[in-house]
């Protein structure tokens, strides 16, 4: 349920027009500041996605689930650069855009990998103590 909740916040953080009012921009500050937001919300979705299907799928399933919320979750964000072109005004599909959603893909599997171990590793370490 949260990455489905969290898709949602995606689609309309994504169809909402730029902002070309404001004086400055997050780029002035932060280079290529729309490509990290892009990674984040994509790494997001993909660990919340890889969480979920790991709560419901056994633990057999382990690679499928892993391959699932990968494929999910970039398949989504080239879908968002598809209809920001079709569909939002004010928006247009930007390859990079996309490029830096399935970096983001990567991050977040990345990150439920690596948390995985950790936790992998403390429950060893309980069972080896008692």
């Amino acid at each position: 349920m949260p990455a489905a909740l969290w898709a949602v916040v995606i689609m309309v953080l994504l169809s909402l027009p730029p902002n070309d009012y404001s004086e400055w921009s997050w780029r002035d500050v932060i280079p290529y500041a729309d490509k990290w937001v892009h990674a984040f919300l994509f790494g997001v979705q993909a660990f919340l996605l890889a969480y979920g299907l790991k709560r419901v799928w056994s633990v057999k399933r382990f690679f499928i689930i892993i391959l699932t919320a990968a494929l999910l979750s970039g398949v989504y964000g080239i879908a968002t650069e598809i209809l920001q072109a079709l569909f939002f005004t004010g928006r247009e599909a930007d390859i990079w855009d996309a490029v830096a959603d399935l970096a983001g893909v990567c991050a977040g599997i990345a990150v439920f990998l690596f948390g995985r171990r950790l936790i992998l590793r403390s429950e060893r370490k309980k069972s080896r103590t008692v």
